[in-house]
């Protein structure tokens, strides 16, 4: 993974890294193995309302752009990463159910009210960080909120037909024909049972342009024309037969968000948290690069 010093000025600007996943330490904070660094004033952007960087907690995902600093990484910008903001339809015994789309607490959880710190009931309203793994959340932090002006879904845009869906998540009431599909799209709006009536929609996950970005998830199945991505990620790949067999396991991969990439598995990821989180504090010990033999496109 290259610094921002060794990028070349594109589009007005340095080039920086991109950095996707769920936090794990705290000091500044530790991302999918790496430590980003952040100033004493530096804000996090959020549909629920910008806060302090230093609110954040392990369990929570977050979109960091930054760049290379010594030992580790200053972000230039942090902004939360909540696959779904709206009203619980159901709740189960291991997953919720919110706008259509269901969200899973990770296995080593006792319930769902364990996991949240409290009883969670329908039409409770939740924010949920986690990563998208096919039709469902897998979250890491979900915490019960005051009812928001709006609902959210952040995730992978997926056209069928007369329908839109992004992640799992049927949208109506917008036209977002403008993006293509396998791009992430932020999308706000109205909760309903089956999903959400949008009001606004935005395209990507960088506030500014990035080169290289390393991203934990969860890749999907390649559609008829053999494009596939990282879920929630927006990255772009090709397989030349789409039927191919795909590893959707969760991991960290790098890819470049600027057009088709080759997107490269570089840790398998257990989905037990504690197993996880040992696994990534030797990650870090042992490649504080690790996009750094990633080819350019």
């Amino acid at each position: 993974m290259h610094s921002a010093q060794d990028k070349e000025e594109r589009e007005g600007g340095i080039v920086g890294t991109g950095i996707v996943g769920t936090i794990t330490e705290l000091g500044s904070i530790y991302v999918n193995g790496q430590h980003v660094r952040f100033d004493e004033n530096q804000i996090v952007v959020s549909p629920l309302g910008d806060r302090p960087a230093s609110s954040l907690v392990p369990g929570d995902t977050v979109v960091v752009e930054a760049s290379r600093e010594g030992d580790a990484w200053h972000a230039s910008s942090i902004k939360a990463y909540l696959p779904i903001v709206g009203p619980v339809a159901s709740v189960g015994l291991q997953s919720l159910e919110v706008m259509g789309a269901q969200v899973e607490i990770p296995e080593d959880a006792a319930s769902v009210a364990d996991f949240v710190g409290g009883e969670v009931g329908v039409g409770d309203w939740i924010a949920v960080s986690g990563l998208w793994k096919g039709a469902a959340v897998a979250a890491s932090r979900i915490e019960k909120i005051t009812e928001p002006r709006m609902a959210s879904v952040v995730g992978t845009y997926r056209p069928d037909g007369a329908e839109d869906r992004v992640g799992a998540v049927l949208i109506r009431g917008i036209d977002i024909r403008h993006a293509r599909p396998l791009d992430v799209l932020t999308v706000q709006g109205r909760p309903t049972p089956a999903g959400l009536d949008a009001e606004t929609v935005a395209i990507g996950l960088f506030a500014g342009p990035v080169g290289e970005v390393l991203v934990e998830g969860y890749l999907s199945r390649p559609n008829i024309q053999g494009a596939y991505t990282v879920q929630g990620s927006g990255l772009l790949a090709y397989v030349a037969n789409p039927s191919m067999a795909i590893d959707s396991s969760r991991g960290l991969f790098c890819g470049n968000p600027e057009g088709v990439t080759r997107i490269r598995r570089v840790l398998d990821l257990p989905e037990t948290v504690s197993l996880r989180d040992n696994l990534l504090r030797g990650f870090r010990g042992s490649s504080t690069m690790p996009c750094a033999d990633q080819p350019e496109q």
